[in-house]
């Protein structure tokens, strides 16, 4: 799991810096037009690698209901993200956009009834403080 994680970490940092480069030169609009059309071809290529290992795929309404939602989300936060990043410093932007993980959490305890213990909650925190210093001027 912790490759994963560090892998996810790397990727993501380096998707934050290249969008901000990127919006020097489109619309956020543009940007998330452009990374919209380049998807069907990432899904191609994930959609034969899905068939060579015979993977299931539970085709059910709900759960086909959850991938549009989950997707939906992803593009609009992408729009909304890019619009941040015309509007303020890299180093800003990703790190309080970096913040949606407690929104997870708070949804996750609310409606999937997760629990957390005193030292996440700590962690938790901790996110919150971080997020009021990085803001500050």
């Amino acid at each position: 799991m912790l490759f994963f994680v560090l892998l996810t970490v790397l990727i993501w940092g380096l998707w934050g810096f290249l969008g901000k480069l990127a919006t020097k030169y489109n619309t956020p609009v543009m940007i998330t037009a452009i990374s919209s059309l380049v998807s069907p071809i990432f899904a191609v290529i994930l959609f034969t690698y899905i068939k060579m290992k015979s993977i299931s795929f539970n085709s059910s309404p709900l759960a086909v209901l959850l991938i549009v939602l989950t997707f939906l989300a992803g593009v609009s936060g992408s729009l909304a993200y890019y619009y941040a990043l015309t509007k303020g410093n890299a180093s800003v932007v990703v790190s309080l956009t970096s913040l949606y993980p407690a929104v997870t959490i708070l949804l996750s305890v609310l409606i999937l009834r997760e629990k957390i213990n005193i030292i996440q909650a700590f962690g938790f925190s901790l996110i919150l403080l971080g997020a009021f210093l990085i803001n500050r001027d």
